[in-house]
């Protein structure tokens, strides 16, 4: 990487380069992490609003009875039913009440199956 005429500080030169290059990609790296943990706790914080459904369409017979919530959430997809499902509830429950009363009444919500 030398011309043999004062390698010494070639190298050192050379040295601090590739010491940079490195230090920037730590520093890209870090900054990736960064915003993708920020974009998933502004996914966990973003909710759908809440809707009425004015007709339930459901199949005669399910494919799989007696689901845990934990296979919901592994092999389904969908990580968050139950804390759904509780808002849903505390929906049903208190029609008429405000987001903030239905999250405290979401958290209070037994679901005991």
């Amino acid at each position: 990487m030398t011309n043999h005429k004062d390698e010494y500080p070639q190298m050192m030169v050379w040295l601090e380069c590739c010491e940079k290059v490195q230090w920037h990609a730590a520093l890209i790296n870090r900054k990736q992490d960064l915003q993708v943990h920020q974009c998933t706790e502004i996914q966990k914080m973003i909710r759908p609003p809440f809707t009425y459904a004015q007709f339930v369409k459901m199949a005669c017979h399910p494919s799989r009875k007696n689901t845990l919530f934990d296979i919901l959430k592994t092999q389904y997809g969908v990580p968050e039913f139950q804390d759904v499902l509780a808002e849903f509830i505390a929906q049903v429950n208190n029609p008429g009440a405000s987001r903030s009363i239905l999250s405290l009444h979401a958290k209070d919500a037994l679901i005991p199956f």
